[in-house]
């Protein structure tokens, strides 16, 4: 047989006692590590004793070192959270944006005021309708024709314009219902005006706008208002005759 010195054999004791001691605490750390039922695990800090022998030369003692060493056991435990979404579904109901445009009827105008065939004075009416919104705005522009074709087509002269077609400047109104506010889906419209220079034609326009913001212009044209009253009419009328020669220069 083999035989083992005194000092081998406490040599061999201290590395016994050190493999015990490791695996008495591996197994009290990690009670699954020897075949053990696993425990919950909860973060726990212990210490490791790790024993090493050494031989002391030229003696017969062993010399058993311990050194400790914080050990952290993982928590391997898992916390699960359960969420529950929840999801509101709204249900709106969008009405369809109406873009339809008020109409406008009975755009006409009348003479009020008349002396020997020259209009001094018209009133101008017309009805706003529109099916879904109230009528909310409405103006009139009266606007003198132009003829700039007189001087840019015959030649006639610039200064000698405003002699032919004298000038009238435009006018617009701001219209309140006739029966005084904006309340309906059907409005009508009446306005005077008055002093009319005349010697040209005239356009006049209506413009409505309702409550959505639509809108509507509708524009007429009034024939040749003339200039001056129609005096050889009166004087036709009472008998005098007036009359005129032209002869041509030969």
């Amino acid at each position: 047989m083999l035989r083992v010195g005194g000092a081998s054999r406490r040599v061999l004791l201290g590395v016994l006692i050190a493999v015990v001691a490791v695996s008495v605490l591996l197994f009290s750390v990690y009670p699954g590590w020897i075949g053990g039922p696993a425990q919950p695990s909860t973060p726990t800090t212990h210490s490791l004793t790790v024993a090493t022998s050494s031989t002391l030369l030229n003696t017969s003692q062993a010399v058993v070192t311990t050194t400790t060493y914080p050990l952290t056991t993982p928590n391997t435990s898992t916390t699960t959270h359960a969420t529950t979404s929840s999801t509101t579904t709204t249900t709106a109901t969008v009405h369809p944006v109406d873009t339809n445009p008020p109409e406008i009827t009975n755009l006409n105008w009348t003479p009020t005021r008349v002396i020997l065939d020259k209009i001094y004075d018209i009133n101008v009416s017309f009805t706003a309708i529109d099916d879904e919104n109230p009528i909310a705005y409405a103006e009139l522009h009266f606007i003198s024709a132009e003829y700039y074709y007189m001087i840019e087509k015959y030649g006639m002269r610039p200064e000698d314009y405003p002699k032919v077609f004298p000038p009238d400047k435009e006018r617009v109104f701001v219209l309140t219902p006739v029966d005084g506010r904006f309340d309906s889906l059907k409005e009508e419209f009446s306005v005077q005006i008055r002093d009319i220079v005349g010697g040209r034609e005239y356009k006049i326009i209506a413009l409505v706008r309702d409550l959505a913001g639509n809108e509507k212009i509708v524009e007429v044209k009034t024939p040749y208002i003339r200039q001056f009253e129609n005096f050889g009419k009166e004087l036709y009328d009472k008998g005098i005759i007036v009359a005129a020669h032209y002869y041509n220069w030969y």
